[in-house]
C-alpha cells in the first residue's frame, strides 16, 4: 500500500494512530470524488479545506487505504527549516535530505512520480505558506512546467479556510484553474448525525445536535448514556476544549476574533440585518461585508431569503448562524465566560435547560426542512424553504411541485387548534397559485381534538414518530 522507498513502517505506524485515535462517519460522496481522482490518468491536483475537526484528515487516511503508494505529509507550526527537519523524519529520508528550499522538496516530489503515480498529501498546507509566502507562486511554476507531467495525484488540504481559498482557488490565486478536483469538506447534517447517535430516540438525537452541532470532532465529547446536563457541561466546563474552541479556532483564522465573535451573538440574539448587527456591535454598515464574508466561508453563518424571492436581489435577506454548536455558544458561553470561569456553571446551566425548548425549536426547523427535501417524505419538490415578509407573517415551509404549492408550520413543542387554525390562513398570506397542500409537522404526539380539526380543515399532520419510522423504513429497503 504504501511507497517503499520512503519510509513505509513510520507512515504506516502514524497512519494506523491516527484511524484508531480518530473514528470514520460517513463522507462517501466525497470518498467517491478522491477516487476518480486518483483513477485519472494523468498528473492531478485536489484541494480539501474546511475547518478544524471537520474530519479532513479522517478522510485522507480513509482514502489512504485503498491506494497503491501514497505519502502522507502532515506539516507542523513553524518555520520552514522546522517544517524541512520534519518532512525529512515522517518519510524516514537519510539525513542528508534537507530540504532547504522548498523548490528541493518539489523535486523530490518529481523524483518519486516520473515512472509510477503516487498520492502525495500535503495537511495543513496553509503552514508553509505562512513561512514562505511565495510557495504557492513556487508551486504554481513547478505545477505548469515539471509536475504536470509527471505521474503525481496531490492534494493540498488546510483547515484555514480563507487562506487555502485565497492561495488555491480564488481567481487571483497562484494555483487558479489547476485544481481537477476541489472539497470543501462542511460538517455533518443532521440525517448523518442521526446515524451515529442511532441508539438514543429521535427526539433525544435532535436536541443533542440542537447543542454539539455536526462537528465529528464534537462526537466524542457526547456520551449517550449521561444525561443531557452531564453532556452540556461539557461545553460549559472552562477546563473542557469545547469551552474555548470557537475562540481558538476564530483566533487561528482571522485578526480580530473578538469583532467576529460579536458578530455570532448579535445574530444568535436574533440581529439578522445588516443595519441591525452593525449597530449591536457598534460598527458601520459598510464595513460589516468583510467580517460576514469570513464567516460564510467559515460555514458558520448564511443568508437566507425568502424561498419566492431571488436570493441576490432580494432585501428580504437575513443572516443566520447554521452551525448549532456556534450558535448554541454564542448565546450561553461568550456572555457568561466569567460566571463560568469563576464556577457559576450551575446559573447558566438552569437557563439552559430553562431555554432549551427556545434553542431546540429553530434546529429543528432546518431538520425538518432538510427531512422533507432530502428523504422525500412528501415526494420531490422543485423548491423548498421558508417564507417571510415586511408585515411580520412567516411560513416555516413553503414547497412548490409541478402543480402543488405545499404550505407547513414546524413546531417543537405541542400543537394545538390555534395552530390548525393558523396554518389554514396561510394561502391568503402567501397568495399562492396552484393546487394548496396544507401541513404541520409536529415534534410531539397530538391529541385526537386536534386530529379531527386537522382532518376536518384538511390539514395533514405529520408527528416525529412518523418521520422516525420513514426513514427506518425507506433505509431498509436501500
Amino acid at each position: 500500500m504504501f511507497c517503499a522507498d520512503v519510509g513505509d513502517e513510520i507512515i504506516f505506524i502514524v497512519i494506523i494512530i491516527i484511524l484508531i485515535i480518530m473514528k470514520f462517519y460517513d463522507r462517501e460522496k466525497e470518498l467517491e470524488i478522491l477516487k476518480n481522482f486518483w483513477n485519472a490518468k494523468n498528473a492531478s491536483l485536489c484541494i480539501i479545506y474546511g475547518r478544524r475537526g471537520i474530519g479532513k484528515t479522517c478522510l485522507l487516511i480513509k482514502f489512504s487505504e485503498i491506494v497503491d503508494r501514497v505519502i502522507y505529509i502532515g506539516i507542523p507550526e513553524g518555520e520552514w527549516k522546522i517544517i524541512a527537519e520534519s518532512i525529512t523524519h515522517q518519510l524516514s529520508l537519510p539525513k542528508y535530505y534537507t530540504f532547504s528550499r522548498f523548490e528541493e522538496l518539489l523535486e523530490y516530489f518529481l523524483t518519486i512520480s516520473s515512472k509510477e503515480k503516487i498520492l502525495v498529501i500535503i495537511d495543513e498546507f496553509q503552514r508553509i505558506v505562512d513561512t514562505i509566502p511565495e510557495a504557492s507562486s513556487i508551486l504554481q511554476q513547478y505545477w505548469d512546467l515539471k509536475l504536470s507531467n509527471s505521474l503525481i495525484k496531490l492534494i493540498l488540504c488546510g483547515s484555514s479556510v480563507g487562506m487555502m481559498f485565497k492561495e488555491t482557488l480564488s481567481y487571483g490565486a497562484p494555483l487558479y484553474g489547476r485544481a481537477s478536483s476541489v472539497i470543501h469538506l462542511k460538517p455533518f447534517r443532521y440525517l448523518e448525525f442521526r446515524q451515529i447517535f442511532d441508539n438514543l430516540s429521535e427526539r433525544d438525537t435532535i436536541t443533542l445536535y440542537a447543542i454539539f452541532g455536526g462537528t465529528p470532532s464534537h462526537f466524542k465529547f457526547i456520551n449517550p448514556e449521561d444525561r443531557l446536563e452531564e453532556n452540556i457541561l461539557k461545553i460549559l466546563d472552562p477546563s473542557m476544549y469545547l469551552f474555548h474552541e470557537p475562540r481558538l479556532i476564530l483566533s487561528q483564522e482571522t485578526r480580530s476574533a473578538e469583532r467576529y465573535l460579536s458578530i455570532l451573538l448579535s445574530i444568535a440574539r436574533g440581529k439578522c440585518s445588516h443595519v441591525e448587527i452593525a449597530n449591536e456591535i457598534g460598527i458601520k454598515a459598510t464595513s460589516l461585508p468583510q467580517y460576514l464574508r469570513v464567516l460564510e466561508e467559515m460555514d458558520l453563518i448564511a443568508r437566507v431569503t425568502p424561498v419566492t424571492e431571488d436570493a441576490w436581489r432580494s432585501k428580504l435577506g437575513r443572516y443566520k448562524i447554521i452551525d448549532p454548536f456556534y450558535k448554541f455558544w454564542a448565546k450561553y458561553v461568550f456572555p457568561f465566560e466569567h460566571m463560568l470561569e469563576i464556577g457559576e456553571t450551575g446559573e447558566v446551566l438552569n437557563k439552559v435547560i430553562g431555554d432549551l425548548s427556545e434553542i431546540v425549536a429553530p434546529i429543528f426547523e432546518d431538520i425538518v426542512r432538510e427531512i422533507i427535501a432530502r428523504t422525500g417524505i412528501l415526494g420531490k419538490f422543485l423548491k423548498l424553504g421558508s417564507w417571510w415578509n415586511r408585515r411580520g407573517d412567516e411560513i416555516d415551509i413553503v414547497g412548490f411541485k409541478r402543480n402543488e404549492v405545499w404550505l407547513g408550520e414546524i413546531k417543537w413543542g405541542k400543537i394545538g387548534k390555534e395552530d390548525v387554525l393558523k396554518v389554514k390562513n396561510f394561502p391568503q398570506k402567501l397568495m399562492a397559485r396552484g393546487k394548496i397542500r396544507l401541513f404541520i409537522v409536529s415534534g410531539k404526539d397530538v391529541s385526537k381534538t386536534v386530529l379531527n380539526l386537522a382532518d376536518e380543515l384538511n390539514v395533514r399532520i405529520i408527528t416525529l414518530n412518523d418521520i422516525t419510522n420513514y426513514i427506518k423504513s425507506k433505509s431498509k429497503m436501500t
